[in-house]
């Protein structure tokens, strides 16, 4: 019989960023800052991964209730999903996790059946670290009711008549000659990842650098963004960024990579390609706990340049200051000049070019160069915000 104990679990790694100790969400591919009850979670999601086999891609975590119920604030720590023959996510438990110090009383139970009924999900549970307990609904009684052994995820779905979430595989990367065919251009575009009106002619050279940013399967081995010690790269995370100004968010896959500044505050950078109806995007969000947002939304069609097999890109654009407004791009681009001077010339930000006439991968040395700046100059940009917000101007 399963039995979940947080004491046994080792702790995860304790990283920094502004000043608090958090942990790194391996499912969520967030930072959370280190709490007492966030302990017990990230415990938690490990024992459920590693001994009851729930694939992550199955998992969510603090997930708004009024995604269920409109005009809840309330947010369920963990919730668990199978497949309807529809090929719908449908809920099959939501777990509650607690402080060690937090007696399970009654109330605690009815706050996790309760969210159970909105979700539908049969299986409610709740731990504090030291007790792992679920209730399941009995339709007889019309009611949650204790049950003794903790089920593995296959067992959580097949009362439900719903078939489990099978470990996500990233998608196949392609070859060259798919990149330049017409066929992918259409896939591509039908997923969102290339604007309505970018000319078809510039097409190819932007998938190739989608392909080695989002598909390709290799690990990063490094980046070398001024000021920061690469730590990891986190692989690809399906999330929404929304703008710096508080704009309509982006939804998709993005490549995150973790970094380390020079005085140890941690940072989570992620990239991803998207369309809109008027461009090609190259996103760049920076995740800041529950204020993660766009840094840099740049336009390819715009601001890269295609030539001989190559491409360069630049920026020289304003920048926006969340609600007082925006900068000016000398602004901008004078305040990089003093952060990053290497990136700068002829009065624009210089991102750097790389080649994509051959099959580009994460790895090849001038496509990590380009990464490396465009991470650099999002991290410059949201310096420059905070600088224009504490002063009012620079």
């Amino acid at each position: 019989m399963k039995s979940f104990i947080a004491a046994y679990i080792p702790e995860p790694l304790t990283y920094t960023r502004n000043n608090r100790a958090c942990y790194y969400d391996f499912v969520s591919k967030q930072l959370r800052i280190k709490t007492p009850e966030e302990t017990v979670r990230q415990k938690l999601l490990r024992f459920l991964v590693d001994e009851l086999h729930v694939p992550m891609s199955a998992i969510q975590v603090e997930v708004p209730m009024a995604h269920f119920l409109k005009g809840t604030r309330d947010r369920a720590d963990i919730i668990i999903y199978g497949l309807a023959d529809d090929n719908i996510a449908e809920s099959v438990a939501v777990i509650e996790c607690k402080a060690p110090h937090i007696v399970l009383v009654d109330d605690v139970f009815l706050q996790v059946d309760r969210y159970a009924q909105i979700l539908k999900a049969p299986i409610a549970g709740v731990t504090n670290g030291e007790s792992f307990v679920l209730d399941y609904w009995q339709e007889a009684g019309n009611r949650y009711e204790r049950i003794m052994n903790i089920p593995i995820y296959e067992e959580m779905c097949r009362p439900e008549n719903l078939q489990t979430i099978d470990i996500g595989e990233r998608f196949p990367s392609y070859t060259f000659q798919e990149i330049i065919s017409d066929a992918i251009y259409r896939e591509e575009l039908s997923y969102g990842n290339i604007g309505a009106t970018t000319p078809k002619s510039l097409v190819p050279f932007i998938i190739n650098p989608i392909n080695g940013l989002l598909y390709d399967s290799s690990e990063c081995e490094g980046l070398c963004v001024l000021g920061h010690r690469f730590v990891k790269d986190l692989g690809i995370r399906f999330t929404s960024f929304n703008n710096a100004s508080g704009g309509i968010g982006w939804t998709g896959d993005y490549r995150a990579f973790m970094l380390e500044d020079t005085i140890g505050n941690t940072v989570i950078v992620s990239l991803s390609v998207m369309g809109t109806i008027t461009y090609t995007a190259l996103i760049v969000a920076i995740d800041d706990f529950e204020k993660h947002h766009n840094s840099l939304q740049l336009n390819i069609d715009k601001h890269a340049r295609f030539e001989a097999g190559q491409v360069s890109v630049k920026h020289d654009e304003k920048i926006s200051i969340g609600n007082i407004g925006s900068a000016k791009s000398s602004e901008i681009i004078s305040f990089t000049a003093e952060h990053n001077p290497a990136i700068v010339s002829n009065n624009q930000i210089q991102l750097g070019s790389f080649q994509v006439d051959r099959l580009l991968d994460i790895n090849a040395a001038d496509f990590r160069s380009f990464l490396s700046n465009v991470i650099s100059y999002a991290l410059i940009r949201d310096e420059f915000r905070n600088a224009f917000k504490q002063k009012g101007k620079l």
